[in-house]
């Protein structure tokens, strides 16, 4: 088997990155409770029906992970893996969701300390919307690998600052998140008004635009939308998939591996960890092929 190298990581997210109420009025309480997180999000699950389960999973899995410091999980994540792509996330003021404790800058600022001691590749998240983006892109463009949007914050890739950034700033890779469901999005907006945001669709202009940079679909566009990222893949040679997150749901393992066989040249192996467990990520049956596009895409 081909090294493992992961093309969708968390490493560096904290719940010191998370505002204040971003998973609703329960935010406060489950990023102080460490250990007890899992039990916790199992308990209100039950005893609040309207609560939505995967959002007190994912939170759940970020405040258990958040006991150890992103050095920590980074020796105890490269036990097994090779190497990884880090996605930042800049959650903060932009969610309309409350503070965060740190600063995004702090965040790229570990981020690129910790890449001097492990095999990480650094993914700046890009925010319109921030009114130093340009300024941090500048300040950190050596640091960085590529970068990361997530349109349900962000709204659609194809605005007047992706155009400028990707013409004055090239990087080799763009990952987007690509799914119509999102537990993080502007909460002045109708939540599926902002996971909609994320079609892959709207990024049909700057694949076409900027034919040397790679698109990234993660997550092969979610359930609803899978056939989709596999029509554009097919079609354009510098769009492309990764798995991440998808095979945490058993149900979907045949469908994925169907599609593994329809575009063999375009997906790439990615977990979302440490949203996830990534266990079920290492039965997968075509993951050779996945890690030698990952090989050549990310240039290992």
């Amino acid at each position: 088997m081909e090294e493992l190298f992961d093309a969708h990581t968390h490493l560096c997210l904290s719940s010191e990155d998370i505002p204040k109420y971003a998973f609703g009025w329960i935010t406060p309480f489950l990023i102080k409770s460490d250990a007890r997180a899992s039990f916790v999000a199992k308990w209100l699950h039950r005893i609040i029906p309207f609560t939505k389960k995967d959002q007190l999973d994912r939170l759940s899995m970020l405040v258990k992970q958040n006991i150890l410091s992103s050095r920590q999980r980074c020796e105890k994540y490269f036990k097994i893996f090779s190497g990884a792509n880090v996605l930042l996330m800049d959650l903060e003021g932009s969610m309309n969701a409350g503070i965060t404790i740190r600063s995004y800058e702090d965040q790229i600022i570990e981020a690129i300390q910790l890449k001097k001691e492990f095999n990480i590749k650094i993914y700046m998240f890009i925010n319109p919307d921030r009114e130093n983006m340009m300024d941090l892109v500048k300040k950190y463009y050596n640091d960085i690998d590529g970068y990361k949007y997530y349109p349900p914050l962000c709204g659609h890739i194809d605005n007047h600052f992706m155009n400028i950034l990707l013409d004055e700033y090239p990087k080799d890779n763009v990952i987007i998140h690509t799914t119509n469901t999102s537990p993080i999005y502007d909460k002045n907006e109708d939540k599926e008004f902002c996971a909609n945001m994320a079609h892959p669709s709207y990024c049909i202009p700057l694949i076409n635009k900027f034919k040397k940079i790679n698109f990234i679909f993660a997550h092969c566009g979610g359930i609803q939308w899978m056939i989709d990222c596999v029509t554009i893949c097919s079609k354009y040679k510098n769009a492309y998939v990764d798995i991440s997150y998808t095979f945490e749901n058993e149900d979907l393992w045949k469908e994925l591996n169907h599609i593994i066989t329809l575009i063999p040249k375009k997906i790439l192996f990615g977990t979302d960890w440490y949203m996830i467990n990534f266990n079920n990520f290492l039965k997968i049956k075509n993951i050779d092929i996945m890690l030698k596009n990952n090989k050549r895409i990310f240039k290992l």
